[in-house]
């Protein structure tokens, strides 16, 4: 299976193995969210990541923050292919 074109968000994407998930998704041609704590890692990580990339914060513990992350990725990418 090809990642080209999927629409991905990563989950504590800001260090190790999540960051690293990011890396290659977006080496692969995803289009790539990563969601993390902390607003400015998000927005760094993002921007290192180019293609589009968003940086989200949010806690997976909070619903109201999966609320938000989910409609913001959905209206950027148009959907969500891999989680």
């Amino acid at each position: 299976m090809s990642a080209q074109g999927l629409r991905v968000l990563v989950t504590g994407g800001h260090k190790n193995i999540g960051q690293s998930l990011a890396e290659a998704f977006v080496k692969a041609g995803s289009r790539v969210a990563v969601m993390g704590r902390s607003e400015t890692d998000m927005e760094s990580l993002a921007r290192s990541l180019g293609n589009g990339a968003l940086g989200l914060a949010g806690d997976v513990r909070s619903d109201a923050d999966w609320a938000r992350v989910l409609e913001k990725v959905s209206g950027s990418f148009g959907g969500l292919d891999c989680l």
